[in-house]
């Protein structure tokens, strides 16, 4: 090997002090943006577990004869939309962040109620507009029904996944106007898809919980907290070809990123699919504006803009099953799966396959072949098992200390149409007898409402 010859040394010197020279300019490009970004989470996580720590938790008895439309919970919904973060500074330097809820449907031990989740500065108004539309519900604050419950394998075992949709988020699931609960028809013919998972909730044994929750965060992409804070795109390649290119925290914002924009252009692909194509003598395609829609398509659109004309929420779905070792029934986890399914058209709800806590099969066998690896299969079980749990009691995906990840995919947008169909106050056309009703009606909400 011949020796590096005085010439080669000189280059190496000359490169490396070149490299030395231009490295504290090109050194706060890159750690800049790095340390604002931990900066930010930091801030965010204060923010987040502050509002989570003063929390407060709504229990929703409901009277025996609910007199109210499902469109009441709408109207609910509506008022609570709140998108508020704050100036640029306030949102980006504190970690100010948008509020969310949490609407749960919870069973103990076959005993189902029904909870609203929020922070403690919206609880007058959750009191204001749930009594305006449901006087006859009876909301007191209750401790937490999650508290007790621990991640404990030895004494019982968990199974947990979360919920995504059939198709983009522009379509929409089957809501109660589809199913003609805007009507007011009688409770001996009304079709309420939400009694079904009631009734599966209603149908645990004892030593049995099944917890459904839904959280709900106003949608508006233009917020100054809208972008996430797991993915970096500081050279995002769409934004460069339209010459848009911006420094931006988490992923560029274009106008995909708005639902209602999202429905516009689907609307137009059907369209576009549904015009029929007209050519000249030649064979030369001309211009045509008449279009032929599939059966059902002309309805499609009208659903899709009926939804598209209402305030939207990201949305998140999970649900989770404990069994105390000797009372765990493996059939509750299909029932848990598929107690969605009601609301199915063009668009439903269907359990992420990806997302929930189970081994994957291939790993299941690796294990049975090879023993020695099964600890560690069984501790990252484990693992994600804790994190779910711990998601749960956080009420948390949209900020630290747990959002975004593998474990929990992108959130997608919800009318309050489709919210309100599921999470209402359910009449008597459900025969639940665990379902925790009132003894008799409220003629009038409390007296001591703040004003």
């Amino acid at each position: 090997m011949e020796p590096v010859s005085a010439s080669m040394w000189s280059l190496y010197g000359i490169a490396f002090a070149l490299l030395t020279s231009v490295l504290p300019f090109i050194m706060p490009f890159i750690l800049v943006p790095l340390i604002w970004h931990q900066y930010l989470r930091w801030k965010r996580l204060n923010f987040s577990l502050g509002k989570i720590k003063e929390a407060v938790l709504f229990e929703i008895t409901l009277p025996k004869e609910m007199e109210r439309p499902v469109a009441a919970m709408e109207l609910v919904l509506n008022m609570l939309y709140q998108t508020g973060v704050g100036s640029p500074a306030e949102a980006w330097l504190d970690g100010s962040i948008r509020p969310w809820f949490s609407l749960e449907i919870a069973s103990n031990e076959g005993q189902v109620k029904y909870y609203l989740w929020t922070w403690k500065k919206y609880k007058e108004l959750v009191e204001q507009v749930f009594y305006a539309q449901f006087p006859q519900a009876v909301l007191t604050l209750a401790p937490d029904y999650m508290k007790g419950v621990f991640h404990n394998p030895e004494e019982r075992t968990m199974w947990a996944t979360s919920y995504k949709l059939f198709s983009p988020d522009a379509y929409p699931i089957k809501t109660y106007v589809d199913y003609e609960l805007n009507k007011n028809p009688d409770e001996e013919v009304k079709l309420d898809p939400l009694v079904a998972p009631v009734e599966i909730l209603g149908s645990m044994q004892r030593g049995e919980r099944m917890w459904l929750q839904i959280l709900i965060r106003g949608h508006d992409p233009q917020k100054w907290d809208a972008a996430e804070l797991g993915s970096w795109h500081f050279f995002d390649p769409a934004a460069r070809k339209e010459g848009k290119w911006k420094f931006s925290p988490g992923s560029y914002l274009d106008e995909t990123e708005d639902w209602k924009k999202r429905i516009d252009a689907e609307i137009k692909a059907i369209k576009e699919g549904s015009t029929r194509k007209m050519v000249d003598s030649t064979g030369a395609e001309i211009p045509s504006s008449f279009i032929s829609y599939e059966p059902g398509q002309d309805d499609l659109i009208k659903d899709m803009r009926r939804h598209q004309e209402k305030f939207g929420y990201e949305t998140a779905i999970r649900a989770i099953y404990i069994g105390e070792k000797d009372s765990f029934n493996p059939n509750n986890i299909a029932s848990m799966r598929n107690m969605l399914s009601g609301f199915k058209r063009k668009n439903g709800i269907k359990p992420d396959g990806a997302t929930h806590t189970d081994v994957p099969d291939p790993l299941k066998d690796y294990a049975r072949f090879f023993p020695v690896f099964r600890n560690i299969i069984v501790k990252r079980k484990w693992k994600k098992e804790i994190r779910y749990l711990n998601a749960f009691k956080y009420r948390s995906r949209y900020y630290p200390p747990i959002d975004g990840d593998t474990y929990f995919p992108s959130l997608f947008v919800l009318s309050v149409e489709a919210l309100a169909t599921l999470f209402h106050p359910i009449g008597s056309v459900a025969a639940t007898p665990t379902l925790d009703r009132t003894d008799s009606k409220r003629s009038q909400p409390p007296t001591n409402l703040p004003v």
